[in-house]
Order: structure tokens, then C-alpha cells, then sequence
């Protein structure tokens, strides 16, 4: 019983990681996106 909770804990923190782990590399994204535009609109003036 205890190593099934244990585990269920282990689950809970992988799941937050990995949702964390998502909305950054979202963050990251976006930025990028944007300094690509920025960078083809210089490029194309």
C-alpha cells in the first residue's frame, strides 16, 4: 500500500513537470516565432 501511494506521488510530480516542461517550450516557441518575423520583415524591407 505504501509503495503504491509513493508512486502515485511520483506520477503527480512527473505529470507537473512535464506540464511545466510544455508551457516553456510554448514560451519558447512564441519568442522564437516572433524574432523570426522580426528578422524576415527586416530582411524584406
Amino acid at each position: 500500500m505504501k509503495s503504491n501511494r509513493w508512486r502515485w506521488h511520483l506520477d503527480e510530480r512527473f505529470v507537473k513537470l512535464r506540464f511545466r516542461q510544455m508551457r516553456v517550450l510554448q514560451k519558447l516557441a512564441a519568442v522564437h516565432a516572433s524574432v523570426a518575423n522580426h528578422f524576415n520583415h527586416e530582411r524584406s524591407l
